[in-house]
């Protein structure tokens, strides 16, 4: 435990720029998101920032995750983390409590405070916030993790993802074309 927790503190001081903005990007996207229930002349203008928050939250935690699993090397002959005593299982559980305390937790947060904004009780909406969860992990974060492990550098996991959003327009195109 005590490794797990020093890989997470040195995760957390190296990538504190990174997650500051992770979190000012969600905040802001929860403080705009109520305005998609308002009809009035302000709130309508206010509106069409929310597909480029949309982007900016996901490219946020682009930047971060791909940051953090790539800070130890897992692809070449390199790795530090074999040179260290770090057994892998604890590095993967120090990764697996970052991601749990600077994206999930912050997620969470932010589902709960839009719900009390909506006037509603947000412990009532538990399930609803596991539907969102399992679907942000699925659609985001697990592509991001797996992209991050397989590619070299943050600039080949650029081109990787790029180029399988590409495909995946691509597909969607053919598909639904005929």
């Amino acid at each position: 435990m005590k490794q797990i927790l020093h890989i997470f503190r040195k995760d957390t001081r190296h990538l504190r720029l990174e997650i500051v903005v992770s979190l000012a990007a969600l905040s802001i996207f929860a403080a705009f998101a109520p305005d998609q229930w308002e009809f009035s002349p302000a709130a309508m203008h206010r509106r069409s920032l929310i597909p480029l928050l949309l982007l900016l939250v996901p490219a946020t935690w682009w930047l971060l995750i791909g940051r953090l699993i790539q800070a130890e090397s897992l692809v070449g002959d390199r790795q530090f983390w074999l040179t260290r005593p770090y057994e892998w299982k604890k590095l993967l559980a120090a990764k697996v409590l970052f991601l749990l305390v600077w994206i999930y937790a912050p997620f969470v947060l932010m589902q709960a405070a839009i719900v009390k904004e909506a006037g509603l009780y947000p412990l009532t909406h538990v399930a609803g916030w596991f539907q969102s969860l399992a679907f942000v992990s699925g659609l985001i974060i697990l592509p991001l993790i797996v992209f991050a492990a397989i590619t070299e550098n943050f600039a080949h996991m650029t081109l990787t993802l790029f180029g399988g959003v590409a495909v995946l327009i691509a597909a969607a195109n053919l598909a639904f074309t005929q």
